[in-house]
């Protein structure tokens, strides 16, 4: 079960994005053509990050099946980080969405609480 502190915070990431995308491209995208070609973008960077996943797990598992732990924790390692970059991906993909949505009131509400 995941927390709802962890949640909190992962719906922040994604508000942390929406402004930066906000800030760096508009508040708007030109078209919903544009708005799905960033999301396609981000989806397909995030695709990468879980290949790299898939590619480590079947090494892992052979490392598993000889008993060879340094290796084993050698992928978990690599696993660990590329779950880290499909998470920041993820986030991204939800700030697009939201953005295509229209949801950016949120770098509104950041510059009149400076």
């Amino acid at each position: 079960m995941f927390s709802k502190k962890t949640e909190l915070k992962i719906n922040e990431a994604v508000v942390l994005e929406i402004i930066n995308a906000v800030k760096v491209y508009g508040a708007e995208y030109h078209s919903y053509h544009e708005g799905y070609a960033v999301l396609l973008e981000e989806i397909e960077e995030t695709e990468k990050d879980l290949d790299y996943i898939k590619n480590h797990l079947s090494m892992m598992w052979d490392y598993v099946k000889t008993d060879d732990v340094d290796n084993i924790k050698a992928n978990a390692r690599y696993i660990a980080h590329d779950a880290v970059e499909v998470a920041k991906e993820a986030c991204q993909i939800a700030a697009v969405a939201r953005k295509i949505l229209g949801e950016t009131n949120y770098v509104r509400d950041e510059e009149n609480n400076s």
